[in-house]
């Protein structure tokens, strides 16, 4: 990309992260092939700031028991889920703004916890925030609005 420009992935996920650590702040992250950000192998990420946007799948994926805390953060227009936890993995968005999903907002699967917290989830194609496959959510002082198929499911 040139200067100024977001990045843009030609396929696969923008950003990977597997066994080991990492940071973003501040980075604008569009993959219109596939995610934008995927964490897993028991890694661990911090995302401050970003902006995952025009995804054809995932903004966010974290799977295999990894860990990824993301604040003041930007996630719309996404093929799937806006941000997803599956297999044991834990999520937890402060601050962030998730919506135009084409499934949902925050969606938690197959043993993962989610965490959310002063969040605004909204016109999400199935729920705001979803929990599945003995998973857990927690939702503090979220605004979870607009959902096509409802709010929590």
């Amino acid at each position: 990309a040139r200067e100024g420009e977001p990045a843009r992935a030609a396929a696969g996920y923008a950003v990977v992260v597997r066994a080991g650590r990492a940071e973003l702040t501040q980075c604008t992250v569009q993959s219109a092939l596939s995610g934008g950000c995927f964490v897993s192998a028991a890694a661990s990420a911090a995302l401050r700031g970003c902006h995952f946007g025009a995804a054809a799948m995932h903004g966010v994926l974290v799977s295999g028991r990894a860990r990824v805390e993301m604040s003041h953060c930007h996630v719309h227009s996404t093929g799937a889920a806006g941000v997803e936890a599956r297999g044991r993995s834990e999520v937890r968005l402060h601050c962030c703004r998730v919506h135009h999903s084409s499934r949902s907002g925050l969606f938690a699967t197959a043993f993962a916890e989610a965490h959310a917290e002063y969040c605004n989830v909204f016109q999400c194609r199935f729920a705001g925030i979803e929990c599945a496959g003995q998973s857990e959510v927690r939702v503090h002082s979220c605004r979870v609005h607009d959902g096509e198929r409802g709010g929590l499911l």
